[in-house]
């Protein structure tokens, strides 16, 4: 299982390689903007939703040069039962993603027959008005698109301030749609997002990966988040200001 962090904002530095070795981190999650170092990365594809011929010209010049590199995964698209990324719009629930994501993987395939292509982590949550449909509602809808994928993202994160049940239903859930499916699965941004000493977030993320890593059928898992260039972005990334918080040595710690 790949144990990996997340960098979505900004490019990989020699100081972000550095906290990726301190926390035994061999994977990358980013997006296909960002050049990794890894050949064990994951990307994401986040792009801007047209007409399909459109949208496919576009992505067949971003992963020409990434296949050619040695890339395989890629994770199609990014919380589509959201409002800001086609619910509403490009499609009103997830039978219609479905008939969207396995045409792009049809398409996909055909020019990059080694490409595994990822069923894209959910906007988590209930339904709320015109703004989001609830993840397990889009998930069920989609079931189609699941079944094409080659792996399912699952998003993962909770707010306690203790070590309780809540790191045991993230861990439940993954088992969940593995279940569900029989599906691979990678774990997206596990983190604790509320404002929580990172001491305690970096004993909370050990927990979870002593469990979660038990799921069959796990790929990896992708904590959240290794740096950011915004400030604002400092009480959750792994390092901030120049100087690395104490998530990578904790992490670094378990006994695999």
């Amino acid at each position: 299982m790949l144990v990996g962090v997340a960098k979505i904002l900004g490019d990989i530095t020699e100081d972000d390689i550095e906290t990726m070795q301190n926390a035994r981190a061999t994977s990358l999650y980013t997006s296909i903007q960002t050049e990794s170092h890894t050949k064990d990365t994951v990307y994401v594809i986040y792009e801007n939703l047209e007409d399909i011929n459109v949208y496919m010209d576009k992505l067949y010049k971003k992963l020409v040069p990434l296949y050619a590199s040695g890339y395989r995964y890629f994770e199609l698209h990014n919380k589509p039962n959201s409002s800001g990324c086609g619910y509403g719009w490009a499609w009103s629930n997830g039978k219609q993603f479905s008939r969207w994501f396995i045409e792009v993987s049809k398409r996909l395939k055909a020019v990059f027959p080694d490409i595994k292509v990822g069923y894209p982590k959910l906007s988590y949550g209930p339904d709320i008005g015109i703004s989001q449909l609830a993840h397990d509602r889009f998930l069920i809808e989609s079931s189609e698109a699941v079944e094409c994928a080659d792996f399912v993202s699952i998003l993962v994160h909770w707010k306690s301030r203790e070590f309780d049940t809540e790191i045991f239903d993230a861990v439940h859930y993954l088992a969940y749609v593995r279940h569900l499916f029989g599906k691979d699965i990678v774990g997206i941004y596990y983190n604790n997002n509320n404002n929580v000493q990172k001491t305690m977030k970096g004993y909370q993320y050990l927990m979870f990966l002593n469990y979660a890593r038990r799921v069959d059928g796990m790929i990896g898992l992708f904590g959240y988040a290794l740096s950011s260039p915004s400030k604002a972005d400092m009480w959750i990334t792994w390092r901030s200001n120049g100087s690395e918080s104490s998530i990578p040595s904790i992490i670094s710690s378990r006994e695999w």
